[in-house]
């Protein structure tokens, strides 16, 4: 069996056309928010970063007592309910 040898040339070569994909810049289309996890979106023009992610977005979410005890929450999949 032979050996393969790579020359940096090459390696250069095989790289060049992911770098040229790489210059084209990202364009933001939509900006969208979910007050309540699992809910419909609502479109925003613009949104304030805080370290939790963007401001309003996923702040809530739908939970149900476990077997009724209150000490004891879930929380509701909107897939699992057929929404």
């Amino acid at each position: 069996m032979g050996q393969s040898v790579s020359t940096e040339a090459e390696a250069v070569s095989a790289a060049a056309p992911l770098a040229r994909k790489q210059k084209s810049k990202p364009v933001v289309t939509a900006i969208n928010v979910y007050p309540i996890k699992s809910c419909a979106e609502i479109g925003v023009d613009s949104a304030s970063v805080t370290s939790f992610g963007f401001e309003g977005d996923r702040r809530f979410q739908v939970v149900t007592r476990l077997n009724g005890d209150e000490s004891e929450w879930v929380y509701v999949h909107a897939q699992e309910q057929g929404m």
